[in-house]
Formats: C-alpha cells, sequence, structure tokens
C-alpha cells in the first residue's frame, strides 16, 4: 500500500523486512536472503513494483535504496525488473 509521507510514497512492500536483514553476518547469509527475496518476496510484490513504476513513468521520481554496496543495488532483481518495466535509464545521484 502506498503510503504517502511529505510527497514521499514509500512502498514496503518492495523491500525486505527489517527482522529479515537484521540476521546477515556472511556472504552465505546474504545470498539466501536474497535467493528468498527473488523466489518468494518479489513475486508477490509485484502488483505494488507495476504500480511505483507507473508512478515513476507519470512524474519526476527517485528510487531510494539503502542498500550499502552500489553494484548490488544497481544489481538488485526489484530494480531490474523495475527498469524493464519503465524503459527509465540509471541516474546514480
Amino acid at each position: 500500500m502506498f503510503r504517502k509521507q511529505h510527497s514521499i510514497y514509500h512502498i514496503p512492500e518492495l523491500g525486505i523486512p527489517s527482522a529479515l536483514r537484521g540476521s546477515l553476518r556472511t556472504q552465505n547469509d546474504y545470498d539466501r536472503l536474497m535467493d528468498l527475496y527473488q523466489r518468494e518476496m518479489l513475486p508477490e510484490a509485484l502488483l505494488f513494483m507495476q504500480q511505483a513504476a507507473q508512478f515513476a513513468v507519470e512524474r519526476v521520481s527517485a528510487f531510494m535504496c539503502f542498500e550499502k554496496d552500489i553494484i548490488v543495488a544497481i544489481e538488485s532483481p526489484l530494480l531490474m525488473r523495475f527498469l524493464k518495466a519503465t524503459g527509465l535509464p540509471i541516474t546514480h545521484l
């Protein structure tokens, strides 16, 4: 569900719950979480991703990610699907 916060639309359904992120200790932990995200969480969030993509096409928008590693963020499965849906270019700020 989109929640408007000071002209910012927060879509928590597209992210990974902090309870799952907090237990990451090794690369193997991270890899397992990304597999879970792609296999189970992302398919359930596709409607929200499509709505966000439509919003981005209609308005000047920024997609914000809290990923520490920019390469991981750019290669994220969510961003790849978002780019495919919109055809918009990536500009790292």
